[in-house]
């Protein structure tokens, strides 16, 4: 721990080497995506060797990593809701599984199923 405190490559290298597989594995539990996975993954490590030297030693080292992963997958979670998401595939397309997300529960409501369809036929006339 001192050795990699001190900077030492080879002592930072064996945290990375015996801590990556726990971090990823967190972030692509919580994000469910291996590309936001790897970017959580690097977050961690950037973060972690910056702040090694102001470590406390209060809980383990993998401990502290896996908060810090963790803190990271999160943040990464919230900021991706705020993103708008689109309707259309890569082919620009809009698939039939985003014009059905759109579709309210009606239940037992007719003038809501009413008003649902039209607002799907004004996306579809507006998308075409």
């Amino acid at each position: 721990m001192a050795a990699a405190v001190a900077g030492d490559q080879k002592a930072l290298a064996q945290i990375v080497k015996e801590n990556e597989r726990l971090v990823y594995n967190t972030a692509l539990r919580l994000l469910a995506d291996p590309v936001e996975a790897e970017c959580v993954l690097q977050e961690t490590f950037l973060k972690v060797l910056q702040a090694l030297p102001e470590f406390k030693a209060q809980s383990s080292l993998s401990t502290w990593i896996y908060r810090i992963a963790t803190n990271y997958a999160l943040m990464r979670l919230r900021g991706n809701k705020r993103r708008p998401q689109s309707l259309e595939n890569a082919e620009g397309h809009v698939s039939q599984a985003a014009m059905e997300s759109f579709n309210l529960s009606v239940g037992n409501n007719p003038l809501q199923a009413a008003m649902n369809d039209e607002l799907r036929k004004a996306m579809e006339q507006a998308i075409a």
